[in-house]
């Protein structure tokens, strides 16, 4: 772009041969040029080429991560209510478990679980028996494989894991997300961990 040049020429100078006329003076265009744009735009992409691969895996392993810990806080819970109430606790999967009397299901814990106190130790929930956690069901493609503890994990009163004949019961539930496998390890004795598979 040309714009005139408004200042006087300065006494003494002297104009050469091939000099710009003082009167126009070239002023340079700011910004990027088309060639700039667009090589920013392809490294750009190339980036996010790769980026998205890893961030889909990195959200598979923090919603897997966020189900175990749910399900792993319900189960510590549940055994330290039993032994501080010396009644039994229990942890079922449920249907609707936010509903305003919820109930145990034979489903997966998929679909949500509630942790209740069994007052009267008959291995069901009744009207009046305290719900002390209601998780609902987990989004997406989260799969739930139980192995001894399928239809509940049930603590009594010393934190111990039984059935309700209240012969011990260990058992195992595998929670996957995609390629992620996570397994959540409740001992006789009523100690609940989990790891990475």
């Amino acid at each position: 772009m040309w714009r005139r040049n408004t200042q006087p020429a300065a006494l003494g100078e002297a104009m050469t041969a091939g000099s710009p006329s003082p009167l126009l003076v070239h002023r340079r265009a700011r910004g990027f040029s088309m060639t700039e744009t667009l090589v920013v735009i392809g490294i750009t992409g190339i980036f996010a080429a790769i980026a998205l691969p890893a961030m889909g895996s990195l959200i598979g392993k923090n919603r897997i991560a966020a189900v175990t810990n749910e399900f792993v806080f319900s189960l510590q819970t549940a055994r330290s209510e039993a032994i501080k109430r010396l009644r039994p606790v229990v942890v079922c999967p449920s249907i609707d478990p936010e509903a305003p009397t919820p109930a145990c299901a034979a489903v997966s814990y998929a679909s949500g679980w509630i942790t209740y106190v069994d007052a009267n130790s008959n291995g069901t929930i009744d009207t009046g028996e305290p719900v002390l956690l209601r998780q609902q069901p987990s989004e997406g493609e989260v799969g739930f494989v139980a192995t001894g503890v399928a239809a509940r994990v049930r603590f009594d009163g010393r934190g111990s894991s039984i059935q309700d004949s209240g012969a011990p019961l260990p058992g195992t539930l595998t929670i996957t997300v995609g390629d992620s496998k996570r397994l959540v390890r409740v001992r006789a004795n009523g100690r609940v961990d989990s790891q990475v598979l």
